[in-house]
């Protein structure tokens, strides 16, 4: 396991190396908070420190993580996401 650190990085856990999650475990045991003074740059700390994460032994959702920082909608300035975004990207719908 490899946690990311760094000026504004902020990790909020309870699991460490050599954790057993149980098979009933909450689905977020971990979260990652990025702060800057722009929007912009906060996107860029945290796609760099999700980069960075490592976590072995359980399935995670890194990956959609990293796409959704990475995609239009949501990196606009008016930011075009809702409520419903993630469901019509799954879908394949816009």
């Amino acid at each position: 396991m490899h946690l990311p650190a760094g000026l504004g990085i902020r990790i909020e856990t309870a699991i460490y190396q050599g954790y057993r999650v149980p098979s009933n475990y909450d689905a977020m045991i971990l979260k990652i908070i990025a702060t800057d003074f722009s929007r912009e740059n906060a996107l860029k700390r945290l796609r760099v420190a999700i980069d960075e994460t490592v976590i072995l032994g359980i399935e995670t959702n890194l990956d959609l993580l990293s796409k959704i920082l990475y995609h239009p909608d949501f990196i606009a300035e008016d930011s075009r996401t809702d409520i419903n975004w993630l469901d019509r990207q799954l879908e394949g719908g816009n």
